[in-house]
């Protein structure tokens, strides 16, 4: 019997064609592998701006609070008048809007009017969000005479207005001041 020069079977049929990849599926896993790349660089980069969002708010939180703290810290019968004109207040870490004439930040809000003599503080005024009207000099009765001089509780709002990493963002808190 003579025996062949080859040292092993001959592939026959199919099974020699599938030892390794095709063209096919390695374009098929290059895809996918591709896909998975760009959702992993797409929530890093979600998750990078996210955090530059969470330390905005946090900048703005807490220089609304420390401006409710040092409202609170002045002579009670001059908040009205320190405030209620000049408004407006910067806050470190956060850029004001490109439209802000005065380039503060932060600003109070009271339940007031614009009267011949300056801002006048009402008892009608209807602001939801400051809990007006409501009786502001303990009387018993809603007026609507400027209370500049005799009220007893302050409504007030701290507004933020800043330009953030996403667009303009604001914060706004509202309180009561009274006084002790």
């Amino acid at each position: 019997m003579e025996r062949g020069n080859h040292l092993g079977p001959v592939p026959t049929g199919r099974a020699g064609n599938r030892s390794g990849f095709t063209l096919l599926e390695l374009v098929i896993v290059a895809g996918v592998l591709l896909f998975a790349l760009l959702m992993f660089t797409q929530t890093m980069g979600s998750s990078m701006a996210l955090t530059g969002v969470n330390r905005e708010t946090s900048l703005a939180s807490e220089g609304a609070r420390d401006a409710l703290e040092r409202l609170q810290g002045e002579d009670f019968a001059l908040l009205f008048a320190n405030h209620a004109a000049s408004a407006g207040f910067a806050v470190p870490g956060l850029d004001p809007l490109d439209d802000d004439a005065d380039g503060l930040v932060g600003e109070f809000r009271f339940p007031s009017v614009s009267g011949a003599a300056g801002p006048e503080l009402r008892e009608d005024v209807v602001d939801e969000r400051l809990g007006m009207p409501r009786d502001l000099n303990g009387d018993g009765a809603v007026d609507a005479l400027d209370h500049r001089n005799d009220y007893r509780l302050l409504p007030v709002a701290v507004t933020l207005r800043w330009k953030g990493q996403s667009g303009p963002r604001t914060l706004e808190l509202e309180t009561l001041i009274a006084d002790r």
